[in-house]
């Protein structure tokens, strides 16, 4: 009887270090794949100053029924002025 109960405590030792191990050979497949971050937003091109910003970060105007991204205040309304002196 208690040769029954050592062997299947071995078994079920057996069987989680089994389990760990697989879980572990998933993890390094998927590792790879997770550190690298993911790209969460684009850059725009102020078309003042010719600067790139990110999408989410830029100052959003709508221009002669384009949408342009700034990256200040102070280039959008400096394009705004010389939009509108050109026309």
């Amino acid at each position: 009887m208690i040769r029954l109960i050592v062997i299947v405590i071995i078994v079920y030792f057996a069987y989680r270090g089994f389990r760990s191990w697989l879980r572990q050979l998933g993890s390094d497949r998927t590792g790879a794949a997770e550190s690298s971050p993911e790209i969460d937003d684009e850059m725009v091109q102020d078309p003042y100053c010719q600067t790139y910003v990110p999408k989410r970060d830029g100052l959003r105007t709508r221009v002669g029924g384009e949408v342009l991204y700034f990256c200040s205040e102070t280039c959008r309304d400096r394009y705004i002025d010389e939009s509108t002196a050109r026309k």
